[in-house]
């Protein structure tokens, strides 16, 4: 046992005997786990405004049906998904809302003045910034990776698209980890081209190379279009 495990010993019980030599006292040492060689997690929040492009997929043998509960309803298949009575009156056991017609999206939060990002490990915050401090940052040596793309949304496949703006929480991304460097976090921000406009979107991070995953938001609903490119 390591002088440092035996500092980190706790007595539990003296065991005392008599010897030749006079009396012996034992001790039963357990080590104390280390708190600090435990995982754990590190959060990263994203507050502000979302933009998510979702391209849907409806299959050909569907498409009949899905056209005719549109006519039912008056309206344009592009409006008709948006409609809560469209999927009761499709009635069909795969295709409850519009989110089952996802088949792949791409967004993240909006480059504004209301944008914040919350990073924590465990229990102890660690640092509050936002887009901008990603971009332009003030210092010679930079805290944080940054990664740049550029996308543009007007050049894409044909097909029917969902688009959504959200406020609030939009994303809070955990992994578990044992140790923490700012240097290993890694930031991917986009300047996307979305028909007349361009804006830049926080859109993927990275610790170590390792992708992490949103597990949870709390945010409104804003805004909701659906549109067809004709292939």
């Amino acid at each position: 046992m390591t002088a440092k495990t035996w500092r980190s010993c706790k007595l539990i019980k003296k065991n005392r005997t008599k010897t030749g030599f006079g009396v012996h006292t034992s001790a039963i040492c357990i080590p104390k786990l280390d708190l600090n060689d435990m995982e754990k997690t590190l959060r990263i929040k994203l507050f502000g405004e979302s933009f998510k492009l979702h391209k849907l997929q409806i299959q050909q043998n569907d498409l009949g049906l899905f056209q005719s509960v549109a006519n039912n309803l008056k309206q344009s298949l592009d409006e008709a998904l948006l409609d809560i009575r469209f999927f009761e009156q499709l009635s069909h056991p795969e295709y409850l809302s519009i989110n089952n017609l996802v088949i792949q999206s791409f967004g993240g939060l909006i480059k504004d003045h209301k944008n914040k990002i919350e990073l924590s490990w465990g229990r102890r915050k660690i640092d509050k910034l936002n887009i901008q401090d990603l971009l332009q940052s003030e210092t010679l040596f930079p805290l944080y990776q940054t990664k740049l793309f550029s996308a543009d949304l007007n050049n894409i496949s044909g097909g029917f698209y969902l688009v959504e703006r959200e406020v609030g929480l939009v994303a809070c991304y955990e992994i578990l980890r044992e140790d923490f460097r700012f240097d290993n976090l890694e930031f991917h921000v986009t300047k996307a081209y979305f028909q007349s406009t361009s804006f830049e979107i926080l859109n993927k991070v990275e610790y170590k190379g390792r992708k992490f995953i949103s597990f949870k938001k709390d945010c409104l609903l804003k805004y909701q279009l659906v549109y067809n490119i004709k292939p």
